[in-house]
């Protein structure tokens, strides 16, 4: 069925059941020198060729995603084929043909294993109306989507992001924007997508952001196509200015950068973390294959112990794990586990201070005062607080000293006792007022216990002679990295002291005090290293590039004289460098008319996209190129997409000659 055919959209239309035509037929005996018969993948229009191409994708590899292109927009399309998790289908124009897409769809056994549709582009190529009318018909769609953007630079980088949301681009190919007939035949390759970049003027930012944030290196940018079709001066706007030096020079800078962010990664991450990382670079953890130039080395693990960054060595790539003592522990790995106890160290302190706050306002609202003597100087009796003493000495780690205190008062014949005289107002936890009255913590005898323990913390001493307790925090807090690590595991005390009785030797306040301060510290000099981190893999990514694989002005090319060799040249990188297979070609007309096809062609994911003319007469290198992807591959398969009247079957007779 045509499927610009009208109908009433009714009742009548719930019952309508129609095939669109679109069975991939045999190319009148055209046959390969295999022995194998061209497919043509085609029918009455762009949207049923789509739709037949579609169904080819799926028997190769089921997805249940369809993305949407418009109808005539080519453009937005242009960089489409990239999605390699779903088909590419061209939308109807009219809302009767959209109708038919989606019943076709659910009626189509290799179809109807789609659930979802998105859109390629904004809603002025393919408005929300599309996607409802496509869904309507179709019961086995569940939700809808978009990828677009504010225009077709921003689409095309929008599909980028889509494209390699959960693997790595290796390469970006960058086409012209309002002509990207380079771009269809870069539809199927692989490791990279394309985007498209304004021809002249000033480059749409979201290219070059694109570009900074992937982590692709410079010399993995290809632009399709020569001077005529994008200038050096627009690329350069993508990737920046380049200086290109002699192979030798290049040589001698790229391994002095490389080892920069190898040493800026250790100190950073650690050694141990940083072997772990792939032998590549891709800088950004969040996808996959993250790497730093490391050992991809994650068995020989090494806890390193070296904690002076000036003396990290950059090892060679047959260094494996195993000298903890020139391996560094790393900003961000000190970090981690400083903030992890810290957050303990925190909540053991609020614990203490809270009970310590409670107990002495108990203390002082029960109103714990002195039991004054009976005569001028006579010794007063110091009231109990027993659970003030422990409350006390959990959070200063300090045995509570008890107050000792003389009666004091008037004697006008008859001794009338009015208050006290502290006599170890130094040595004792608690103030009281002259009526001899608990009024709260005697702040001076705070500050001489805290000021003891900050200075013992700063000197690394462990043992402080003295009335209070020793080893008042763990060993080196000021000056160590792993300082404060050491404490919590020992329900409170250090290390040294887990053996004594008391179980009491941490001043929490200080501890608490000096945790915070090294947590900061800390944080400091990890921010500092990644920014330092940051800061080498740019200078790597922006380095010189060598003469011997450049072209002019140092921006690398796939040039063809026009764009059937271009696709020829494109169809030779894309399988001897990308990983692209060789076990089918797919021709499509390079006629601006019929570009749509190689849009859709895009899908298909088992070889490359020959664009080839309507008449039979075949440039040179589009028929070197035929003949090398037969020799390669003996049991090679060809695919046409479109009709006749796209490539004709004379045009697949002249593709079959070249390939013997």
């Amino acid at each position: 069925m045509n499927l610009k055919k009208k109908f009433v959209v009714g009742a009548a239309s719930v019952a309508l059941i129609a095939g669109m035509g679109v069975t991939p037929a045999f190319a009148a005996d055209v046959h390969l020198p295999n022995g194998t018969q061209v497919v043509r993948l085609s029918g009455e229009d762009r949207t049923a060729t789509s739709v037949a191409v579609a169904e080819k994708r799926m028997k190769d590899s089921p997805v249940t995603t369809a993305y949407i292109v418009g109808y005539n927009a080519v453009v937005d399309a242009a960089a489409a084929g990239a999605l390699t998790d779903g088909v590419i289908l061209v939308a109807p124009k009219d809302k009767s043909g959209q109708l038919l897409l989606g019943n076709t769809m659910l009626n189509s056994a290799q179809l109807s294993q789609v659930t979802k549709l998105v859109a390629v582009g904004g809603e002025g190529v393919v408005p929300k109306s599309v996607l409802d009318n496509i869904k309507k018909f179709d019961t086995k769609i569940t939700s809808t989507d978009r990828i677009d953007g504010k225009n077709r630079y921003e689409t095309s980088v929008a599909i980028a992001k889509k494209a390699f949301a959960t693997s790595t681009a290796t390469n970006i190919y960058l086409a012209r924007g309002d002509n990207p007939v380079d771009a269809m035949a870069a539809g199927a390759i692989l490791g990279g997508p394309v985007v498209l970049v304004n021809p002249s003027g000033t480059v749409d930012p979201s290219v070059p952001a694109y570009y900074k944030a992937s982590g692709v290196k410079a010399d993995n940018v290809i632009v399709l196509g020569g001077e005529g079709a994008l200038a050096d001066a627009q690329v350069q706007q993508v990737v920046g200015q380049h200086e290109t030096v002699s192979p030798w020079e290049f040589a001698a800078s790229e391994a002095d950068l490389k080892k920069a962010i190898q040493k800026a990664a250790i100190a950073y991450l650690g050694h141990d973390a940083w072997q772990d990382t792939a032998t590549d670079l891709q800088p950004d953890p969040e996808k996959p294959n993250y790497g730093l130039f490391g050992l991809a080395d994650t068995v020989n693990d090494v806890a390193g112990t070296l904690q002076d960054p000036r003396l990290i060595e950059v090892p060679s790539a047959a260094l494996t794990a195993g000298d903890a003592a020139k391996a560094f522990t790393g900003y961000k790995t000190t970090y981690d586990i400083l903030n992890k106890n810290v957050v303990g160290i925190n909540g053991a302190y609020n614990v203490k201070k809270a009970t310590l706050d409670k107990e002495l306002a108990d203390a002082i609202a029960a109103g714990s005062k002195f039991t004054l003597g009976q005569s001028q100087g006579a010794a007063a009796t110091a009231p109990t607080l027993t659970a003030l003493d422990e409350a006390v000495k959990a959070m200063y780690g300090i045995a509570a000293v008890a107050p000792t205190a003389t009666t004091k008062g008037t004697n006008d014949g008859n001794f009338v006792a009015t208050g006290v005289t502290l006599t170890n107002a130094d040595a004792t936890p608690y103030a009281f007022n002259e009526k001899g009255e608990l009024t709260g913590l005697n702040q001076a005898w705070v500050n001489k216990f805290n000021k003891a323990a900050t200075d013992a913390a700063g000197t690394g001493v462990v043992s402080v002679a003295g009335t209070y307790v020793e080893s008042t925090v763990p060993k080196g807090v000021a000056g160590s990295l792993n300082a404060i690590i050491a404490d919590k595991a020992a329900d409170g005390k250090s290390a040294t002291d887990a053996a004594d009785a008391d179980k009491q030797r941490i001043n929490w306040f200080v501890l608490n005090e000096l945790a915070n301060k090294q947590l900061a510290t800390q944080k400091a000099l990890t921010d500092s290293a990644k920014a330092d981190l940051a800061a080498a893999v740019a200078k790597y990514q922006t380095r010189p590039w060598e003469k011997v694989v450049t072209q002019a002005k140092g921006v690398k090319r796939i040039i063809g004289a026009d764009r059937y060799e271009t696709s020829a040249l494109i169809s030779y990188y894309a399988t001897t460098k990308t990983g692209t297979p060789t076990t089918e070609v797919y021709l499509a007309s390079g006629a601006d008319n019929n570009l749509i096809d190689s849009v859709v062609a895009g899908q298909l994911t088992k070889g490359s996209i020959m664009l080839v003319p309507t008449k039979p007469e075949l440039t040179e290198q589009t028929g070197l190129e035929l003949k090398r992807l037969a020799k390669v591959n003996a049991t090679i398969n060809g695919f046409v997409i479109g009709g006749t009247a796209a490539v004709s079957d004379d045009t697949l007779k002249a593709v079959a000659a070249a390939m013997k």
